[in-house]
């Protein structure tokens, strides 16, 4: 079974005419609590193999912009906290690497989408932040210890060492994500990237997350008819 969910329906609603023959598309929530709680049950009803999430971010700066991304390394970071402003206790899991599902790998074989990271804050953040790879292992405490003792994650790194990793901002993949690679489902995101985080973020989230949604879904339609098959 693969479920395809969106945080709220207008990020599913193009493919809502798909559902049945192994595929459910539902939503799970806005926020990452709501969004858990909604996927858990989700999970229960529909007892999938595989997830993917169809959704929309923004863009810190540190690379160069892109338009629709893969979450491929998921982390769960204030960006307040670079600032010395806040603190994440130590013991906090920052980090999930889930393994995509057969759906998700055609999905992100496709130019189309970039890899990325994808990070989960509680509210959106209001200021401009470069956040990177090196940035982000920096200030995520134990991240290099769990790096060492994953391979699968000590792989990922090197190789992405050589290239500018664009980082997102999203408020729910995180959870789904550890969710996933928990309970040994696949799990796959794929989103459009809206705005550059920062004071206009919000604004120009409204004004870009229809049209580039709904372009998301168009550029996913066609995998999952052929998926269907």
């Amino acid at each position: 079974m693969l479920l395809i969910v969106g945080a709220f329906p207008p990020e599913t609603e193009l493919l809502e005419d798909l559902n049945g023959s192994g595929v459910a598309i539902q939503s799970a929530g806005i926020g990452p609590v709501e969004a858990l709680l909604g996927l858990e049950a989700l999970v229960m009803e529909f007892a999938p193999d595989e997830i993917v999430f169809l959704g929309s971010c923004g863009q810190y700066k540190g690379a160069a912009s892109v338009s629709y991304v893969s979450g491929e390394l998921f982390t769960f970071l204030d960006p307040a906290s670079l600032l010395g402003r806040s603190r994440m206790v130590p013991a906090m899991r920052k980090y999930a690497a889930p393994k995509p599902g057969e759906f998700g790998k055609l999905c992100t074989s496709q130019p189309d989408f970039t890899p990325a990271i994808v990070n989960t804050t509680l509210s959106l953040s209001l200021e401009d932040h470069a956040l990177s790879l090196p940035l982000l292992e920096q200030a995520i405490e134990g991240l290099e210890a769990g790096i060492l003792a994953n391979p699968e994650l000590a792989a990922w790194k090197q190789q992405k060492s050589e290239i500018s990793v664009p980082v997102m901002e999203n408020l729910e993949v995180f959870g789904m994500a550890r969710f996933c690679e928990i309970h040994k489902i696949g799990f796959t995101a794929l989103m459009a990237v809206t705005n550059q985080v920062g004071p206009d973020g919000s604004a120009h989230w409204a004004q870009n997350f229809k049209a580039m949604g709904l372009e998301l879904q168009q550029k996913v339609r066609p995998l999952l008819e052929k998926w269907r098959r």
